[in-house]
């Protein structure tokens, strides 16, 4: 009996599959969305080495992913059924493929709000110790960029080191969303910025409140990683929430910690 592959369908509409815990890209754009592996890597496969490879993976966790596992679990039931020749296995599996195809692309392509949505998604990319950029000379980094407006965020800048430790304990916690918010935020606010404030963004004339572009920038970060990890995403009210939390207890810190110097009617204390 063949041995089956898991099957990734790249954005691109190439094919990655995963054999002996490497990826790997098959370049087939045109013809079918899917291609089935038995014993040997077909000559068009390549390791994906580069970032662009990884990124299209990425995008196809998520963006298809119910659809892509629900085609899975059919070639998984076809093969287990499946009790003819090797080559008519094949036959058979690129003939579905290609019945699912319009399935795919549909998903990808529904409606103009949801085009506008995972596009928008998209257009957003990290900074990771992979990435060339990391290893550059300087010890900050912009916390996340936008590929269809380069100047948004470029002045919210973190430490690239110590956001790279976030994210590693972050993997390893038991609610790496909520680790993740609460260790950036850290890096980004410091005790005087969250104690100051008296909210999240848009405080009353007179009020101060947190830097609204780094706001915007840290829920933009976290809807990135949390994306590219798999993680269950936070929406913006619950970051809200939780910022609002950590602004309530920086200012009880602040009746600890008389040496912060900062304006303590602003702050909510009188």
């Amino acid at each position: 009996m063949a041995s089956f592959n898991v099957l990734f369908f790249a954005c691109d509409r190439s094919v990655c599959v995963r054999k002996d815990g490497e990826f790997l890209l098959l370049d087939n754009p045109g013809e079918v969305l899917c291609k089935w592996l038995v014993e040997n890597i077909d000559e068009s496969g390549r390791p994906i080495t580069e970032e662009r490879d990884f990124k299209a993976v990425v995008l196809f966790q998520s963006s298809v992913k119910k659809q892509c596992l629900m085609i899975q679990n059919i070639f998984e039931d076809l093969i287990a059924s499946y009790s003819g020749t090797t080559e008519g296995l094949k036959q058979v599996l690129l003939q579905r493929a290609k019945e699912e195809k319009q399935l795919l692309m549909d998903c990808g392509s529904r409606g103009s709000a949801g085009r506008l949505k995972r596009d928008n998604e998209e257009s957003f990319h990290l900074v990771t110790e992979e990435s060339p950029s990391f290893h550059t000379g300087t010890d900050m980094q912009q916390l996340v960029k936008d590929s269809n407006d380069p100047s948004r965020f470029r002045n919210v800048l973190v430490p690239k080191r110590e956001l790279h430790k976030v994210l590693e304990e972050a993997k390893a916690a038991r609610d790496s969303a909520g680790f993740l918010l609460n260790g950036v935020s850290e890096i980004l606010f410091s005790p005087k910025e969250l104690a100051s404030a008296k909210g999240i963004t848009k405080a009353r004339a007179g009020e101060a409140a947190l830097d609204e572009e780094k706001v915007d920038a840290l829920f933009e970060f976290m809807k990135s990683v949390c994306r590219v990890n798999g993680w269950p995403s936070l929406d913006n009210r619950t970051m809200r929430r939780k910022l609002t939390i950590k602004i309530c207890n920086a200012r009880r810190g602040l009746k600890k910690t008389p040496h912060l110097e900062i304006n303590n009617e602003v702050a909510g204390f009188r």
